[in-house]
């Protein structure tokens, strides 16, 4: 009796400790998925912004009257280049 007794308290201790390795792990796994959804939350909130200001720019850009394809590209090169420090003569 005794001998199963034993048997029976070493199994059970085997299986608290186990027990305890895989309630660790589940915790780390909460953990890293609670990370990895916020992550993907600021990236979807990050990218939702980032699309609705291209479209408010490329709406006001094509409701524009006087801008066209060259006028922008012209305007943002001359803006692009570098000062020569020389005075115009």
């Amino acid at each position: 009796m005794e001998k199963a007794n034993l048997k029976l308290y070493l199994e059970n201790l085997y299986i608290m400790k186990e027990n305890e390795q895989l309630r660790r792990k589940a915790q780390a796994l909460n953990q890293e998925n609670e990370q990895l959804r916020r992550k993907n939350e600021q990236t979807a909130l990050l990218s939702a912004i980032l699309n609705k200001n291209h479209q408010q720019h490329a709406a006001a850009v094509m409701s524009s009257p006087s801008s066209s394809a060259a006028d922008v590209s012209s305007s943002t090169s001359t803006q692009q280049r570098p000062a020569t420090g020389k005075q115009p003569k």
